[in-house]
């Protein structure tokens, strides 16, 4: 009599039920890394547009709508996010709106102070 080689029905249906709750448990972790890795870029765009607009406060003295706009333009690929100066809220505050992977963030500029506040919206 032959020997058959090969697998049963049952050893590739246990297989292929193990291969399942592996990967099962192994997609949220992804997920949250990737969440994790979006937020993160978005900090540091927010943070590319501060140093940006503070080189115009520090020339200035002042938030200049106009060149603080060239300056994150300059030093931000256009790609990476969509970016809106909006008009200075005094000589010494600024909002700049930006949107990055489809979600919105502020970066709210305090030039006299030399600070910023990263809000997502």
């Amino acid at each position: 009599m032959m020997k058959k080689k090969g697998f049963t029905l049952i050893e590739l249906i246990i297989s292929i039920s193990i291969i399942a709750i592996l990967g099962s448990i192994l997609v949220p972790n992804i997920s949250s890394y990737v969440a994790k890795a979006k937020d993160e870029k978005a900090k540091n765009i927010g943070a590319l547009i501060f140093s940006s607009s503070m080189r115009s406060y520090m020339k200035e003295d002042k938030f200049d709508k106009d060149k603080v706009r060239n300056n994150i333009s300059e030093d931000l690929n256009v790609r990476d996010a969509e970016v809106d100066v909006e008009n200075p809220i005094d000589d010494n505050t600024l909002n700049v709106d930006f949107k990055c992977n489809n979600l919105k963030y502020e970066v709210e500029i305090n030039g006299r102070k030399a600070t910023y506040v990263f809000n997502k919206k």
